[in-house]
């Protein structure tokens, strides 16, 4: 049989019971295969009548309880055991992770992708005991990186969910707070927000008890997800160049392996002189949305453009087109953006979202590739760059936060009277809007991907994102 898993310690946020019921409850949503859900708890009481209990080891700390899991005897010799954080919320496709039959599956670890994430995992009961008992032997030792660093250093060569099925399971944080992709089956929670406290209107409507099920998300969100098709249907049809790799050898004044990725983050306005030096050096400039007419006015003709927001508002970012200026145009933007660069080079490009629609209507007539990573074009920028040919890339003007009130370094009023929040990092605080927190997320995915592919990766200025490259960079010599 099939065994479901949890473990709830410590009355999990102060809502351990919440928690444990709603997870039970999205699977149970979700699946029509025979299972056991089972929670290992030391507040077993109250909890659905459905959900069997076990015992937690006396004495392990939080995350190292999973570790127990693993310990013989906990379910059936050879059956099928999926673990699941409780902080994760269940989109659907809980069949198909039901069906993986390989050894040991785990997450690719979010910020560490070289790492393991053990929020979402699956085995054979049985054949992880040695995780365990070492584990035992050692003494129940208190390591740096918790559950998920001893496992990695006793499994070796698992399976990772992002590879076994691209596109499904993702981070809330750094991949869905701009809204879910299409196709995700799981959002993992890590660290803040949590379900309970996001104020995401399409989380609150699946993480409840009868809550939605992922047709009834699609049903919801439709509308939006449509335009976006229809775009890409549009711009398809259009009778211009696609990306290709190593491209950036035929971009800019001469071939060049650095990217500087420029935002309009409030920083611009100091740092924007040391771009034409940059360019001086052959560096090749890309400017993000209205960063290209900010550059163009202060006599900074960019290399290239990059554009991707699917809003007819995206045409507002280019009203003073360059003939020298080679615009990246993804798929998604509005056929406006495309009528006001006529006559202009322009390059297409795609970002995920858009997989299924060019797989019908293009197949393997043309090359194509779908670019991932976060859900704005500053944080998709450089990993287009990457399939371009450049190596190092030096961001400006990516801020991902307000200053003295200013959400960029000119006037875009698109983003006027956004929600703000407060983030803390290293005990700095910033304000910033939700998708700037998000952007943010995301860029330590995208640096830690770079780095290891061998590129380098620069932030500069005072907001957000500058100040986590620091100290991500810090944390680096430290352990070097």
């Amino acid at each position: 049989m099939l065994n479901i898993a949890c473990v709830e310690h410590g009355n999990y946020c102060g809502r351990g019971r919440e928690y444990v019921d709603i997870l039970y409850d999205m699977c149970r949503r979700s699946l029509h295969t025979p299972y056991r859900f089972v929670c290992f708890t030391d507040t077993p009481d109250g909890l659905h009548p459905d959900i069997e209990t076990r015992e937690l080891p006396k004495g392990l700390k939080g995350w190292f309880n999973k570790l127990a899991l693993f310990a013989p005897g906990q379910f059936p010799e050879g059956e099928r055991v999926v673990y699941i954080d409780l902080d994760s919320v269940i989109l659907g496709g809980m069949e198909e992770i039901a069906k993986y039959d390989g050894e040991f599956c785990v997450l690719r670890d979010f910020y560490r992708p070289q790492g393991y994430g053990s929020g979402l995992m699956a085995w054979k009961a049985g054949s992880g005991a040695h995780i365990w008992q070492s584990y035992e032997a050692a003494g129940f030792p208190d390591i740096p990186g918790g559950d998920q660093a001893w496992i990695e250093q006793h499994v070796q060569g698992a399976d990772l969910w992002q590879d076994v099925f691209p596109g499904r399971v993702r981070s809330y944080k750094s991949e869905c707070r701009n809204g879910v992709p299409d196709g995700t089956w799981i959002c993992c929670f890590h660290g803040e927000p949590r379900p309970h406290n996001c104020n995401d209107p399409f989380i609150e409507r699946i993480w409840k008890i009868g809550g939605d099920k992922l047709a009834e998300f699609k049903i919801h969100c439709n509308t939006v997800e449509q335009d976006v098709l229809d775009h890409a249907r549009h711009a398809i049809s259009l009778d211009i160049p696609w990306i290709a790799p190593g491209m950036a050898a035929t971009l800019g004044r001469a071939p060049s392996e650095h990217m500087v990725v420029v935002g309009g983050g409030p920083s611009l306005s100091d740092t924007y002189r040391n771009l034409r030096r940059r360019q001086k050096q052959g560096h090749h400039i890309w400017a993000m949305n209205g960063a290209h007419d900010y550059l163009i006015e202060r006599h900074i003709v960019p290399d290239c453009c990059a554009l991707l927001d699917a809003r007819v508002h995206t045409v507002d970012f280019v009203k003073t087109p360059h003939p020298d200026v080679t615009y990246f145009v993804g798929s998604q933007c509005h056929p406006a953006v495309f009528e006001a660069l006529e006559g202009y080079k322009v390059v297409l490009w795609h970002a995920t979202g858009v997989e299924k629609l060019l797989q019908e209507e293009v197949g393997e007539s043309r090359m194509w590739v779908a670019v991932g990573g976060g859900s704005t074009v500053g944080i998709k920028a450089p990993i287009l760059g990457n399939l371009l040919g450049y190596r190092n890339f030096h961001l400006y003007g990516m801020d991902s936060s307000y200053r003295d009130g200013e959400n960029h370094a000119y006037s875009q009023p698109v983003n006027d009277g956004e929600k703000m929040e407060t983030a803390t990092v290293g005990g700095k605080e910033f304000r910033a809007a939700r998708w700037m927190i998000s952007q943010a997320d995301s860029f330590k995915t995208l640096f830690y991907a770079l780095e290891a592919k061998g590129c380098q990766v620069t932030a500069h200025g005072d907001g957000l994102i500058p100040h986590i490259y620091r100290r991500m960079v810090g944390a680096l010599r430290n352990a070097a």
